[in-house]
């Protein structure tokens, strides 16, 4: 199992954006972030490769980049949302 760690800037991010979305957003945010973090615990190779050691890993609405480390961590360099359009 890898410790998943996520850089202070991304949670600050995140917890902006979770300022500006509706409740069904927040739930959808939520979900989403919990399955990138069971799947990243599972597996520090997940998603797509990147240049360098980067690999980035989508659950909609959320993309996330990240980088496995040699000490069973992961971290989480940033992260995005993807607005639904209205």
């Amino acid at each position: 199992m890898n410790a998943v760690v996520w850089l202070e800037s991304e949670l600050d991010k995140l917890a902006d954006v979770w300022i500006d979305v509706t409740p069904e957003e927040r739930d959808r945010i939520e979900a989403a972030v919990n399955r990138i973090n069971a799947t990243l615990a599972r597996d520090a190779g997940a998603g797509e490769s990147r240049s360098g050691n980067h690999r980035i890993l989508h659950v909609s609405p959320v993309t996330v980049r990240f980088r496995p480390e040699s000490d069973s961590t992961v971290v989480v360099a940033s992260v995005h949302y993807a607005r639904p359009r209205r």
